[in-house]
Order: structure tokens, then C-alpha cells, then sequence
């Protein structure tokens, strides 16, 4: 399981404090610590996909944890240290094993130029974005894992209805397949990504683009 996180964007004349780490603890139904451990925010220096930005980036953490369902608690602690905040919620953890489950969870990446497209392309280590709100300015990159055979994807409106294919390749890192799709050409609005497995059941993810 891999936890991401980021700050909420910075509201003008309303000053809060900035969310420095995030604490982690997974369990099992049943009690059993799984995993404790942190997930300290990245530099601006270190976000990829956002070079130049100063804003203050999440971060994110990786760990084991058995097939079945999850107790995740998680703490978001200030900079300068203390509890902001805690959330505590379940999660049910597929069996890959299994074969009934195609494809793993897809990981969104966000990218300002092309040249930073290429890059997060050839970074298997690259922290995805757990946002799903963009400006027509950026490039979506796109990747997960296929258990077997060759997925396809297609751009959809709000409605449901497809717009365009969206080619699928294979991915060079940090994944078996991976499509980049830039928003430039969209107006403004609600969208639909649709992945499909050769087998099983679509993947739909739904996003925003603003101005």
C-alpha cells in the first residue's frame, strides 16, 4: 500500500499552519498493528512535475499489508510541531494474487511541461498527486499495473459520453503501462479517463480542469 498526501492550496488572507508530516498507522480488523510510521512533506526543490513552484509539497509512504480489510489512522502534524488533525477510516485490500483483480489502483501525476512529462516518465520513484483539479496549462501522466494483456483508454465527458481515445504504452518506469494526455486542447469542465483491462471491469477517473 503506498499513503500520498498534500496540503490544501493556500486560501488568500486566511492564514493557517502549514502541515509539516503525516503519521500513518494501519491494523488489522482484528487489532494487529500492521505498520507505524511518517510521511514528512517534500521540498519544493524535490516535486516533480511542479519545478519552480514554492509551494509546500505532501509526501507519501510505502508498506506491506495482507489481502482483506484495513484500519488506517492517520495524524496530519504542523511544522512546527502538534496534531492538526486526524482522520481514521477502512479499507479494503485487494488479493492481486487472486486474478479477479486486473489492474492495480492508476497514479496520477502532474507535469507543467512537456519536458517535465519526459522526466516524471523516467522517474519510477516520482510521488504521485492526489489531486483532481488541474489548469489547461498542465500534462497528465498516468501509469499503473496490468496483471496481463493490453489495457485501452478513452477521454470521456461528464456525461459519459467518449471524446477520444487516449493511447496506452508501456511504461518505461514505475509501472507496466502509463498514457500521457495534455489539457491544452479542453475547455474548461468535468472529465471522465476511462481505462479498460482486455478482461474485467473499467477503472474511471473523474477530474477537473480550470482555466
Amino acid at each position: 500500500m503506498t499513503y500520498v498526501w498534500e496540503p490544501l492550496p493556500a486560501v488568500p488572507g486566511v492564514r493557517r499552519e502549514r502541515a509539516g508530516q503525516v503519521a500513518v498507522l494501519a491494523a488489522t480488523s482484528g487489532g494487529d498493528l500492521l505498520y507505524r510510521g511518517k510521511a514528512p512533506a517534500r521540498g519544493a526543490d524535490l516535486a516533480a512535475g511542479n519545478a519552480g513552484s514554492n509551494a509546500p509539497q505532501g509526501g507519501s509512504v510505502s508498506f506491506e499489508v495482507p489481502p482483506g480489510t484495513l484500519q488506517l489512522r492517520v495524524s496530519v502534524e504542523a511544522a512546527g510541531g502538534g496534531v492538526l488533525d486526524t482522520e481514521q477510516r477502512e479499507v479494503v485490500v485487494p488479493d492481486l494474487a487472486s486474478g479477479l483483480v486486473p489492474m492495480s489502483t492508476p497514479r496520477i501525476y502532474r507535469a507543467r511541461t512537456v519536458r517535465d512529462a519526459q522526466a516524471l516518465a523516467q522517474d519510477g520513484a516520482a510521488v504521485p498527486t492526489v489531486s483532481r483539479e488541474f489548469s489547461r496549462t498542465e500534462r497528465l501522466l498516468v501509469r499503473w499495473e496490468v496483471l496481463e494483456g493490453n489495457p485501452t483508454a478513452s477521454l470521456l465527458n461528464r456525461a459519459g459520453q467518449k471524446m477520444a481515445d487516449v493511447p496506452v504504452v508501456p511504461a518505461v518506469a514505475g509501472g507496466t503501462h502509463q498514457l500521457e494526455l495534455a489539457l491544452a486542447p479542453l475547455a474548461a469542465g468535468e472529465y471522465v479517463l476511462e481505462l479498460r483491462p482486455q478482461a474485467g471491469e473499467p477503472v474511471l477517473i473523474a477530474f477537473r480542469v480550470g482555466p
